[in-house]
């Protein structure tokens, strides 16, 4: 995928590449519950780092959890709830 992200606050723009694979089917468990999810991880297309993997449930329609590549380390973020309509 190829995108442009602003920041008006820094006043700059940058143009992003990003790959995406769906690497396996797994079950997760996070706060919100169990969940058979799929295992998609993101790398930066020009230099091949790793920038994202998430886990996207088809029963929520969602993401249950997102690991991502921040300053310092990484960042773990998941459901906590949900409720369906």
């Amino acid at each position: 995928m190829k995108y442009h992200e602003t920041r008006p606050a820094d006043r700059q723009t940058e143009s992003i590449e990003r790959s995406c694979t769906a690497e396996a089917e797994e079950v997760v468990t996070v706060p919100a519950g169990t969940f058979s999810t799929v295992r998609v991880s993101c790398k930066n297309t020009r230099n091949g780092a790793w920038i994202l993997t998430v886990w996207y449930s088809p029963q929520v329609t969602h993401l249950v959890r997102e690991e991502s590549s921040v300053t310092g380390g990484k960042r773990l973020r998941e459901l906590i709830s949900y409720r369906l309509r």
